[in-house]
């Protein structure tokens, strides 16, 4: 949260000042001062090195799932079948239209793809809505958001506790089994770039904007979706006498599809738009998450755009070789992947929650004319003494 600045006073916004005047992108900064001074800089190559690690192996099952769901998505409206040759190209295809996006950067690459996104996903969504179960949808939705209010805290705190005293493979199949795990540190592996990413564009709002922005907006959003897209699928699978949940029993990358091929009039339509937005999803989920981690390595320096393209090679690389390893049991494999890559990183997580909470604690009226003055300056008189990466320099202009 080094990048958010905290309101303070009205007035207009800071144009390229962070809070603390910390550096972009690099979460070091937010954990040493909390530890030992002898143990500082230590710790912050450790927070570095762990972040990095999460994060690649974070995109890399992400890519190893859109592989797999991309694939699933020819297969419905093409006859394609799906096997590890056509992983392995829609890895390459995939990859290489992130390394174009990449390399043209966040305004010209991921900013049209992202609009592309939005396009095809309300599409997909009104599309289910109007020539699908209209009313069972609404009725869905209504309830659901419902059921997610009043069972939020319950459901929050809700571990299966007697099928987890019972024999280990009831255990697994069980709803809160090694899937809630999975997602749990899905999450944590993504946190890295994605709070890195969301802060730098989000500079100058106030904490409250931020959480608001990135937790509740979005949350809604998703309940929508969920619930025009599940709807839908519960109403064609009672319908088809559970047809759907065969389907995912057997691949669960085929839920999407299977549900999309019971919409009347526009199905066709709404297969190819689906299967698209596997891709632009994936491609702007890479594209963002390279961005940041290519900033977690090079900073305080900006990364070049060869820099991002190698690393977006080198996370395919990942993503090949746990497809590759896994064999039968490749969405085990990709599972473990990311738990090995997102555990560590659960600790430097509590670390920088308290000490966020501890620095928000401590601010004082000293503090407060230090971020006044970082975050609403135009020209400091230390500016010119550093580089444009705010290295400094020495009398002579040279680094």
């Amino acid at each position: 949260m080094g990048s958010v600045r905290t309101s303070i006073l009205g007035g207009p916004r800071p144009l390229s000042r962070h809070r603390r005047a910390q550096p972009d992108y690099t979460l070091s900064c937010e954990e040493p001062d909390i530890l030992p001074l002898r143990t500082r800089r230590t710790a912050g190559v450790i927070v570095e090195l762990l972040a990095i690690i999460a994060t690649v192996l974070g995109l890399a099952t992400s890519f190893g799932f859109a592989a797999l769901q991309f694939t699933s998505g020819l297969s419905s409206f093409t006859g394609i079948t799906s096997n590890a040759a056509v992983w392995l190209i829609v890895i390459a295809v995939l990859g290489g239209l992130t390394m174009v996006s990449a390399f043209l950067g966040v305004n010209k690459g991921m900013k049209r793809v992202s609009e592309a996104n939005s396009i095809l996903s309300i599409a997909l969504m009104v599309g289910v809505l109007v020539f699908g179960p209209t009313i069972f949808i609404l009725s869905t939705m209504t309830q659901s958001f419902g059921s997610f209010i009043s069972n939020f805290v319950p459901m929050s705190f809700w571990t299966e506790a007697q099928a987890s005293a019972e024999a280990l493979p009831s255990w697994q199949d069980a709803w809160n089994g090694p899937w809630t795990v999975f997602i749990w540190c899905w999450v944590i592996a993504f946190s890295p770039f994605v709070a890195g990413f969301i802060a730098r564009i989000s500079r100058g709002r106030s904490i409250r904007e931020f959480v608001l922005g990135v937790t509740i907006v979005p949350s809604l959003i998703v309940m929508v979706w969920v619930a025009i897209l599940g709807g839908a699928a519960v109403y064609y699978d009672d319908a088809s006498k559970g047809a759907i949940s065969a389907d995912v029993a057997e691949d669960t990358s085929t839920g999407l599809f299977s549900m999309i091929q019971g919409v009347p009039v526009v199905g066709g339509i709404l297969l190819i738009i689906a299967t698209v937005l596997v891709a632009t999803y994936y491609v702007t989920s890479l594209d963002s998450g390279t961005y940041a981690l290519s900033e977690f390595v090079t900073a305080p320096m900006k990364s070049g755009p060869w820099f991002r393209v190698v690393l977006v090679a080198s996370i395919g690389t990942v993503a090949v070789v746990l497809l590759t390893v896994g064999g039968t049991s490749v969405v085990d494999t990709v599972q473990t992947g990311t738990i090995i890559g997102a555990f560590p990183f659960t600790f430097v997580l509590l670390l920088m929650f308290m000490n966020l909470v501890r620095r928000l604690r401590g601010r004082n009226a000293r503090t407060e004319q230090e971020e006044i003055a970082i975050n609403y300056a135009s020209h400091l008189p230390e500016d010119d003494h550093v580089d444009k990466n705010g290295i400094p320099l020495d009398d002579d202009g040279q680094k």
